[in-house]
């Protein structure tokens, strides 16, 4: 179990910064795919709406009831992926499941 001082490191001033960028929450008429997400340990709930165009996110809008935590983790995400390319990002995320699967890695 994590000790007070990494408790306190994982809400530092940076977390909670970027809490604060998270856009507010919305949700795109007719999206080409939509998905929602609930951590069963917290009850936080993500839900995502995206639009593709030439492979690329072309739309991106999102709902977010979440801790300090989880909305900064949707303010970084808000924040870089319009424009992207679908196969980008899938490779980010099977790096960051090799991340947290094994606790070693480089994040894209």
């Amino acid at each position: 179990m994590a000790g007070e001082n990494d408790l306190i490191k994982l809400y530092s001033e940076r977390i909670l910064a970027l809490a604060t960028q998270l856009p507010p929450s919305s949700r795109l008429d007719n999206p080409e795919a939509s998905v929602k997400k609930r951590s069963p340990l917290c009850g936080s709930a993500v839900t995502v709406d995206v639009k593709t165009e030439n492979g690329r996110v072309s739309e991106f809008a999102q709902e977010v009831k979440a801790c300090e935590l989880g909305q900064a983790s949707a303010s970084v995400i808000a924040h870089g992926v319009i424009g992207r390319e679908i196969s980008e990002i899938n490779e980010a995320l099977e790096t960051l499941k090799q991340i947290l699967k094994t606790g070693k890695g480089t994040p894209p």
